[in-house]
């Protein structure tokens, strides 16, 4: 039994328009990006509503109540993060 072969013509046809090689707009060399606003109307927040924001994220992260220790570790990271 032979097996069935595809048809050249029709399967040619179907590639028609495509090519193999990278557009040229893929050549052009990449433009860097442009920084993003820093202006915001409101305030900056501050450091304990950061901390409190953080708290509250990692607890709905891990599904439970943070321990004081880990509240206090949390506290020192963001303290070295923010200087």
């Amino acid at each position: 039994m032979k097996a069935a072969l595809p048809d050249w013509v029709t399967s040619l046809s179907k590639l028609s328009g495509v090519s193999s090689t990278a557009p040229e707009a893929a050549a052009a060399p990449a433009k860097a990006p442009k920084a993003p606003s820093v202006q915001s109307s409101a305030p900056a927040l501050s450091f304990d509503e950061l901390l409190a924001n953080s708290i509250v994220q990692k607890e709905e992260f891990i599904g439970r109540k943070l321990s004081d220790l880990e509240k206090e570790d949390l506290k020192l990271k963001l303290s070295k993060l923010m200087k």
